[in-house]
């Protein structure tokens, strides 16, 4: 898949109090496929324009209401049956949510909830292990968050998210009303940060039901392990470095689909330098 596109934003401020975000976006996707089964071929080119707003309030309290609308667009890389490629998925999202940092602290607290709807979602079917697309999910969720800098090199961020994801139109009509799956449940988590001498952001998760524990992760024979480093540069630039590395069993990451499987990214590399200002 070859996906190119093109943004602009704007940020306003009316006086010291409102701040008003616009942006849009055109995507282009282009998809080429291959099945090695029986080599059918599929290939496809999409595009769209997606729109975002945004208007915040910052009162001298430290209390900072918001709202939002997003909209968006993913293009689809699974196949179907037939080698035909499915129609890329389309979301629209209302958000309202407040911030709070109290005066003199380190401290942020923030609270939002929301409703995203989308077209075209990508579902398995549990009976032939094929993939089919779904009319329209709607999902509505509120998420809480709190983070302290507890001391120079230890921050503490905590979280809460719960969230409702229910099949609005489905050309099964069984599906209709019914939750998504896994079904929406809350998810917390607690996360410990801490900077070294050596500058290594070392973080430690839990969640509700175990599915963050520990600092690796993986899926069947594969192990990721993320590792991080972050040095400060002179001028007031900050350097970040993030790496995922994957063992090299060379096993397959997970199969995905009735006639595919992926491999794990042997090794990801991301490179980015910040001015402050």
């Amino acid at each position: 898949m070859l996906q190119k596109g093109v943004y602009f934003q704007d940020q306003i401020k009316f006086g010291d109090k409102w701040t008003l975000l616009l942006g849009g976006r055109h995507d282009w996707a282009d998809q080429q496929q291959t099945a090695h089964r029986n080599g059918a071929k599929a290939s496809q080119d999409d595009e769209a324009t997606t729109y975002r707003a945004g208007l915040v309030y910052q009162a001298d309290n430290g209390l900072a209401p918001y709202i939002s609308y997003s909209e968006s667009f993913f293009p689809v890389s699974v196949a179907q049956v037939t080698g035909q490629t499915f129609t890329p998925t389309e979301g629209k999202q209302y958000e309202a949510g407040v911030r709070y940092q109290p005066k003199d602290s380190n401290m942020l607290l923030s609270a939002a909830v929301y409703e995203l709807t989308q077209t075209n979602v990508l579902k398995q079917d549990p009976g032939t292990e094929e993939f089919r697309q779904t009319g329209e999910v709607r999902s509505r969720g509120l998420e809480l968050e709190a983070k302290a800098d507890v001391t120079p090199t230890l921050s503490v961020i905590a979280t809460y998210a719960y969230t409702d994801a229910r099949t609005t139109k489905s050309s099964i009509a069984d599906e209709v009303g019914q939750r998504t799956d896994p079904p929406g449940r809350p998810v917390d988590q607690l996360r410990l940060r801490r900077l070294g001498d050596s500058a290594t952001d070392l973080r430690r998760r839990r969640s509700l039901h175990g599915h963050h524990a520990g600092l690796g992760y993986g899926f069947g024979h594969a192990s990721l392990y993320p590792v991080r480093r972050h040095g400060t540069l002179p001028d007031r630039r900050k350097l970040g470095r993030d790496r995922q590395r994957q063992q090299p069993d060379r096993q397959a990451l997970r199969a995905v689909q009735f006639s595919t499987c992926h491999y794990g990214d042997e090794r990801t590399l991301l490179t980015s330098v910040n001015f402050t200002w």
